[in-house]
């Protein structure tokens, strides 16, 4: 923190009390301007700010005790003796989020509501359990560098979809990229199909096309009872962008793609789309990454400063940070929830 930043933080705390502090200089910076001389090393002795200058105080103490390891003993018999002698409700337990996070227990404790929500992690900020609806949106895009876990967050909301609900309320199509990170995937219940290179995934696309034109055909004329309305998912890894051997869909295939993402929000159909922040700046003329971007829906991992891809709006105090491995944010029209996601099931490649 520089010394600019401290001061301005200073400046708007009305009250402060220095206890002791080691160094002499920081008495000023805490408390202000001090005209007498420095308070004797006693237990709960200091300066507490003050006008014109700072006053000399001593802060009652808990216990008694001449030295620290008496004190805390007393301490820790006090304490038991105001918890046996209180008769309401215990306080909650202050939890600590764990290093790491297992998406199997997230799964066995989630209740399953009517809309399709999955837990992926915690909440930084309250630890509660974040649980996005694959309803939410028509597009959520996942990016970040490489590494930085976006083939693991995919799988991992699929697994848990698949877990959690039925062929009858999801029906999920994967493309997979290169490294098949995604090949666990196929036997799911609800995953009608895979592809795992670029030329199976030419005809995959054009099913989906047909798909996608009966449900909107079916509702032109008011049949939809007589589909099978659950969500259609598709999920790509690593869409790709300037270097096409490395995405699961060359050029050509994103744009056969462009036509199924403009009317994915009519024909109950979600893409969750992983993509390097690399390519979604190189192929920003690129129409299906245009549109992915256009959504400004989805999850931005492993660094804060990838933030103008979703017009992510930040704290100061988050703007410009790389985050712990596996955080981030989920992003919905420019407001941010910062979530460390749980661990996958298998292990794999996490770009």
């Amino acid at each position: 923190m520089t010394i600019f930043s401290r001061l301005s933080i200073a400046n708007n705390i009305l009250h402060a009390i220095g206890l002791h502090l080691i160094e002499e200089s920081e008495y000023s910076s805490i408390v202000g301007r001090i005209e007498n001389d420095l308070p004797v090393a006693l237990p709960g002795r200091g300066l507490v700010r003050g006008h014109p200058a700072a006053f000399e105080c001593q802060i009652a103490t808990p216990v008694q005790g001449d030295v620290d390891q008496a004190r805390s003993s007393q301490l820790i018999a006090l304490s038991e003796q105001m918890r046996r002698a209180w008769n309401g409700k215990p306080a909650d337990p202050l939890s600590v989020m764990p290093e790491e996070i297992s998406l199997q227990t997230l799964l066995d404790a989630y209740v399953v509501e009517e809309s399709l929500h999955s837990p992926l992690g915690l909440r930084t900020v309250d630890l509660a359990p974040f649980a996005p609806d694959i309803g939410d949106s028509y597009i959520f895009l996942v990016t970040g560098p490489v590494g930085s876990g976006k083939s693991s967050l995919a799988r991992n909301w699929i697994i848990g979809l698949d877990r959690l609900y039925g062929p009858a309320d999801i029906q999920v199509y994967v493309f997979d990229s290169v490294a098949h990170p995604l090949a666990v995937l196929k036997t799911l219940k609800t995953v009608v199909a895979y592809s795992a290179s670029d030329q199976q995934a030419e005809p995959l696309i054009q099913s989906l096309n047909d798909a996608m034109e009966r449900r909107l055909e079916a509702a032109k004329s008011g049949y939809t009872e007589k589909l099978n309305v659950g969500r259609i998912v598709i999920v790509i890894d690593d869409i790709g962008g300037a270097d096409d051997q490395l995405g699961s869909l060359s050029q050509a295939n994103r744009n056969r793609l462009a036509p199924l993402l403009r009317r994915s929000q009519l024909a109950s159909t979600t893409f969750l789309v992983a993509a390097n922040i690399g390519d979604i700046y190189s192929a920003y003329s690129d129409n299906a990454i245009r549109l992915l971007k256009e959504a400004q829906t989805g999850f931005i991992l492993g660094h804060s400063d990838d933030k103008g891809v979703l017009n992510l709006r930040l704290p100061h105090s988050e703007q410009n940070t790389a985050l712990p491995p596996g955080e981030g944010y989920y992003v919905r029209r420019g407001q941010a929830t910062r979530v460390k996601f749980a661990v996958p099931f298998v292990g794999g490649n996490d770009a």
